[in-house]
């Protein structure tokens, strides 16, 4: 699994029309895109998968996350827990004795939740707790992955959770390998998914403070 794909991902759409025009509201905070799938008859499908993917600029060729994580006594708790931006809880990587002492090395994280499920594209951080404190949370990103399903209406949602838009975080393409600072830009592409066919949108904007309609035929 990759954290980030960056738009370097090709796949091969098998079936693929232009994305009708988008109408903005000013109901929500921040970014939110609401869509609608259907077929070249006008019936919305269900049971899509939807995909999501972010755009990026390089802004840092350091890392900015260089805080080590050390343990200084092997009988202290470790706890290496994973949570959305709004802290809500999604799985623990690690919880007991570290057994060892000196710094603890960047973890990789599978991106299940604490039921061994696929958790959606967007932002985590994962924090380290070293008996009774918090030794700080690293921001992870996950890119590509299915975000939501379309309902028997068609519809799915991108919620702001999932578009952490305006975001800069470390990109490894390995756990020790590191490439440059990202920054999240205010573009999506989605890729929509049937068992038998697909389609790529690329580049649809967002829009602070908006949500974003658009409405897709496969």
């Amino acid at each position: 699994m990759r954290y980030v794909v960056a738009g370097l991902l090709c796949v091969i759409t098998l079936s693929c029309r232009e994305i009708e025009p988008y109408t903005e509201s000013s109901s929500a905070t921040k970014y939110q895109f609401n869509g609608i799938v259907i077929d070249s008859s006008g019936i919305a499908i269900q049971d899509l998968a939807v995909s999501l993917y972010y755009y990026y600029d390089s802004v840092a060729a350091l890392p900015t996350d260089t805080q080590q994580v050390i343990v200084t006594d092997s009988m202290k708790v470790v706890d290496i827990t994973v949570f959305t931006l709004e802290h809500d809880f999604i799985s623990t990587i690690f919880l007991g004795f570290w057994h060892r002492t000196g710094p603890i090395r960047r973890i990789w994280w599978d991106g299940l939740d604490w039921m061994y499920r696929p958790v959606g594209s967007g932002m985590y951080l994962i924090r380290y707790y070293i008996d009774t404190a918090v030794v700080k949370y690293s921001p992870v990103v996950l890119d590509g992955r299915r975000t939501d399903t379309t309902d028997r209406r068609g519809k799915f949602t991108i919620e702001r959770n999932n578009l952490p838009i305006g975001k800069e975080f470390d990109y490894y393409d390995s756990p020790d390998t590191f490439k440059a600072v990202y920054k999240i830009l205010p573009m999506i592409k989605l890729k929509l998914q049937l068992p038998d066919r697909s389609v790529i949108y690329d580049s649809i904007k967002l829009f602070n403070d908006r949500v974003t309609n658009g409405t897709f035929i496969l």
